[in-house]
């Protein structure tokens, strides 16, 4: 009686495990080769930083290529979703082989599969992959067309809210990006 209760249990367990597993959501991200200097654009420690962020969330599953793309794409396999932060333009990751990565991201796209770009990430050459990232993104950053300034705001006043405690006056170098080209374009 006892051992007929153990097996039921386990197989019990094992189906709440994998019916866990089931509803996860895989979610790869990879950073570009190092390419700026020191505190500029850090592909590799930005990524990691975002996936100790994401660490503990219930369900997600995140997984981190370093240094570009990978040298196996097995990485990809099962994927929900995939967020790229690297070079931009004509060194942008999935770009390069002739078109061979945008047509497997195309086909992951088409079967369901998020895409996501972070900051140098957005920037291609639109004849290269422009219609590309407005399908998956909703748009992209061209160079001589879109703006990137640089400036280093200073908050030294802080609203009174649950989401600033502990925060102290800073100041912090940022770069933004604006005459995107989007979807209507």
């Amino acid at each position: 009686m006892l051992r007929r209760a153990f097996l039921l249990l386990s197989c019990l367990s094992l189906l709440a495990t994998s019916a866990m597993s089931a509803d996860s959501k895989k979610l790869v991200i990879v950073a570009g080769k190092p390419s700026h200097p020191p505190r500029m654009h850090e592909f590799n420690a930005g990524v990691q930083l975002l996936a100790k962020c994401l660490q503990g969330i219930e369900g997600l599953d995140v997984h981190v290529v370093l240094n570009g793309w990978p040298e196996s794409e097995e990485v990809f396999d099962g994927a929900d979703a995939l967020v790229f932060y690297m070079d931009g333009g004509g060194r942008h990751e999935v770009v390069q082989e002739n078109g061979r990565r945008l047509k497997l991201i195309d086909e992951w796209v088409k079967n369901g599969v998020g895409i996501g770009c972070m900051h140098y990430g957005v920037e291609i050459i639109p004849d290269q992959a422009g219609q590309e990232f407005k399908r998956w993104i909703g748009g992209h950053y061209e160079n001589m067309f879109s703006c990137n300034p640089i400036w280093e705001p200073s908050f030294t006043v802080l609203p009174d809210h649950p989401i600033t405690r502990g925060v102290k006056p800073f100041t912090i170098k940022d770069e933004w990006y604006f005459n995107m080209r989007f979807v209507q374009d």
